[in-house]
């Protein structure tokens, strides 16, 4: 029955009645629209290069009203046009790889006249004005300040070229050389995807095309992550040069170590020279001082060749202070969430997901276009998001689609101190997949064994018993009361194999956020050094070294910046000084802004020539060699192990084996001379190490310990030293390298 007025009312459709089409009719935002944005196949933001003289750009600002490239080179501004979820985009044959270039939002730049002027030159000299004359027809007073020479002109009469920085304009300066406050809040901004900033961070991008490089790495194939031996090092002071071609020079070195695996600090463009890498702000951008993108390919490309895989460390909880311009884009913080760098990434906040596709199309730039073969992920437990599919877990599924078309493996590596292993569980068992973590941890329970202050964080920590509990258990804590904390802290990680684990007696952090930047060198005995290198590479999980400690480097490894901003440096030191108050309460931190900072944390390479530097370096080769060379230390099977601490001897055995053979790691955390009953198992045990022999520059005289024992035997243990016993398949043949020659350390 049709209702008053003669309409037909329309019947209500019901799901029964509904016709499949119904749910995909055409809409502005259709969230099918949203998946063919990113390709793992290639990368799309930024400017890509698909075909020889054609530039594609792509750029996310959702709230700009026009959007514009700018060529100085040209003095060309080009419009891109709007596209769906607040891209823009461009295709044009007038940018080509090495051109400088720079986004214009919502404004103009200034037009130059295209109109010829009159030639003067077409009148008699005599009837041009004096400022129509040539020079040479002019008289030196007719003559302006640009044609005397530059002895004659004062300062405000050179040309800027001509004149020192401090002589120009801020209009005239380099946007490097302007002060924070001189620089324009939007005029010219960098490329948020730059791969190139040869300027710094407020200067100008570079086109770069990252598919010329002549790869000829075809035949690399990532090693396992449980025989990974990482090495974790600094770009700018792992060698004098501080580049990526410095890092070239010393890779035989590494793997003359034993090292199949470097872990290179953040490299992604930040302020000025120095920095840690913590602080970028372009993060696909490889850093200009470092040589930049193609001497990053290079570099990967020789770890390769002989045998290196490359993990790079990034950052995606926060972005640097200075020179960053990608709030002027879009919302990539918000406001929702507090973190000690201000403003949280904003990964579920409103328009988040531009901000995760700009996150994940760097994670797969990396690996894709520069042959990682792992990322190392900083802090993500400061990662603030609620979504559904947390960021991380998103990761692992694109890098996963990556894999899959490349045909090569990617490992992602956290740093996480949550304890909870629902970071590392795999997909389907709802977890984020992340293949392996750092465990702080260990080092927290290994630092006061030897002798730490229970101060700061190191309060949790009783000598041996976390440290065993740790070799056990991996997290020290997964489930008890935190003093630290105040609350019970942690899970258990009962099913996860030792490869998901990284272990370490030295990192970046630990070494660079203590007061003066102490190494292990500075605060323990050299027989105290020996043990520890012992713990950690006899550990069922993955070993770490930062870089020197193997010959112990004397030089400190400080915290460094170099930015421009008066305000920013001041509170850099104000906040190093406050952040570090409840370890050190006496006297003050280094200057992290002083260059002097910077030169006093590079390696000495001289160093392993000379003793006792030389003979350390062997012990630790020959340790990492009997971590490869023997099963029972290599298969890093949780259940084959056993610890027996002794809390109030401080003496420590751990038991680990596989299939038949067995080994024994006796350790003397005292400085005196400790008794340490062997478990009672059958068979002959045969001494491979002892770091207290004299071959080591152990103490003098003959070492107690016997070169065989049999089970439940008691032996002699050397103050602050480790013993390694082994019995069964001959485990005992080992062939040891050769000493790494000199012409590794200092090329002739």
């Amino acid at each position: 029955m049709a209702p008053a007025g003669g309409r037909t009312r329309p019947r209500r459709k019901t799901l029964s009645t509904m016709r499949f089409t119904d749910f995909t009719q055409p809409a502005p935002y259709r969230t099918t629209d949203w998946p063919r944005s990113l390709q793992v196949s290639h990368r799309q933001l930024g400017v890509t290069f698909p075909v020889p003289g054609q530039a594609n750009v792509l750029v996310w600002a959702p709230l700009a009203d026009d959007v514009a490239l700018w060529l100085p080179a040209e003095a060309a501004l080009l419009p891109l046009t709007k596209d769906l979820f607040g891209y823009w985009q461009l295709t044009t044959d007038q940018l080509a790889p090495g051109d400088l270039y720079a986004f214009v939002l919502n404004g103009q730049h200034p037009a130059e006249s295209d109109s010829p002027a009159p030639d003067p030159t077409d009148r008699d000299p005599a009837e041009r004005s004096p400022a129509e004359r040539s020079p040479t027809e002019r008289s030196p007073t007719e003559r302006s300040p640009t044609e005397r020479s530059p002895t004659e002109r004062s300062p405000t009469e050179r040309s800027p070229t001509e004149r020192s920085p401090t002589e120009r304009s801020p209009t005239e300066r380099s946007p490097t050389e302007r002060s924070p406050t001189e620089r324009s809040p939007i005029p010219m901004l960098p490329d948020p995807a730059s791969l190139s900033q040869p300027e710094g961070v407020h200067g100008l991008s570079r086109a770069v095309d990252t598919g010329t490089f002549p790869w000829e790495d075809t035949g690399w194939v990532n090693p396992p992550l449980a025989q990974y031996l990482l090495y974790e090092l600094h770009t700018g002071t792992f060698t004098p040069e501080g580049t990526f071609a410095g890092i070239e020079e010393k890779l035989d070195y590494l793997k003359a170590l034993g090292v199949n695996a470097i872990e290179i600090m953040p490299i992604a463009e930040f302020p000025g020279d120095r920095n840690w890498g913590y602080d970028g702000v372009n993060l696909f951008a490889a850093h200009h001082a470092y040589g930049g993108a193609t001497a990053l390919q290079h570099l990967v490309d020789a770890c390769h060749f002989r045998g290196i895989a490359v993990v790079l460390d990034v950052v995606y909880n926060h972005f640097g202070p200075e020179g960053n311009y990608l709030s002027q884009f879009g919302p990539y913080l918000t406001d929702q969430y507090n973190t000690p760098w201000g403003k949280a990434v904003n990964y579920d906040d409103a328009w988040c997901d531009g901000v995760r596709r700009y996150v994940i199309e760097n994670a797969l730039m990396w690996l894709r276009d520069f042959h990682v073969d792992a990322l190392r992920l900083d802090a993500v437990h400061a990662i603030k998001d609620f979504s559904p599919i947390h960021i991380l877990r998103e990761l692992r599924q694109r890098v996963d689609e990556l894999s899959a078309q490349t045909g090569r493996t990617y490992y992602l590596i956290v740093e996480s101190d949550l304890n909870d292993p629902r970071v590392i569980n795999p997909l389907t068992e709802h977890g984020y997949g992340m293949d392996a973590q750092w465990v702080d941890e260990f080092h927290h329970a290994l630092r006061v064994s030897v002798g730490e202050e229970p101060a700061g964080y190191y309060a949790d920590y009783e000598r041996v018993y976390h440290l065993s509990k740790s070799y056990i258990d991996a997290y020290a804590y997964d489930g008890q009361f935190s003093q630290v904390r105040q609350k019970r802290f942690g899970l258990k990680v009962e099913r996860h194999p030792g490869h998901q684990f990284i272990v370490f007696s030295q990192n970046h952090d630990q070494v660079g956020n203590r007061k003066g930047g102490e190494r292990s060198c500075h605060l323990y005995s050299f027989e105290m050094l020996k043990l520890m290198a012992g713990a950690v590479l006899v550990s069922p999980f993955i070993p770490m070294l930062f870089m020197g400690e193997e010959w112990a480097e004397t030089n400190p490894f400080f915290y460094f910046v170099h930015h421009s901003d008066p305000a920013l440096i001041a509170s850099v030191r104000a906040g190093r000084q406050a952040e570090f108050a409840a370890f050190y309460e006496d006297g003050n931190m280094p200057d992290p802004q002083r260059k002097q900072t910077f030169r006093q944390t590079k390696l000495q390479w001289h160093l392993p020539t000379e003793q006792p530097h030389q003979t350390l370096l062997r012990y630790y080769q020959t340790l990492i060699t009997l971590r490869k060379q023997l099963p029972a230390l290599y298969n890093l099977n949780r259940q084959t192990l056993r610890v027996f601490p002794d809390e109030e001897a401080h003496t420590l055995v751990l038991h680990r084996w596989h299939q038949d053979q067995h080994l024994l790691c006796l350790m003397n955390f005292t400085t005196e001379t400790r008794t340490v009953q062997l478990p009672d198992l059958p068979g002959d045990w045969t001494k491979l190490l002892d770091s207290a022999d004299q071959a080591w520059l152990g103490p003098e005289g003959d070492s107690p310990t016997p070169d065989q024992c049999t089970g439940n035997a008691s032996v002699y243990l050397h103050p602050e030293s480790i013993v390694l016993y082994a019995q069964g398949h001959e485990s005992y043949r080992v062939t040891l390298p050769p000493p790494i020659p000199e012409r590794l350390f200092i090329p002739h």
